[in-house]
């Protein structure tokens, strides 16, 4: 490669604005699957980490 020559541009990208309505879905739909999870445990004796949720925690598969 010539030194003089210039490296290839990153093609721009416009910034969309930020989708509020689907982040709120999103986080919804974390909610409804932690209360599930919680209720699950509750049901069998369990802890609802053991259920998986909390993903980034040190979980022991079932």
């Amino acid at each position: 490669m010539d030194s003089t020559a210039l490296p290839t541009p990153i093609p721009f990208v416009p910034i969309v604005e930020d989708d509020a309505e689907r982040r709120e879905a999103f986080a919804v739909e974390r909610l409804v699957r932690l209360v599930e999870a919680a209720a699950a445990a509750a049901r069998e004796g369990g802890s609802w980490h053991d259920r998986g949720g909390n993903k980034n925690s040190d979980v022991r598969p079932d």
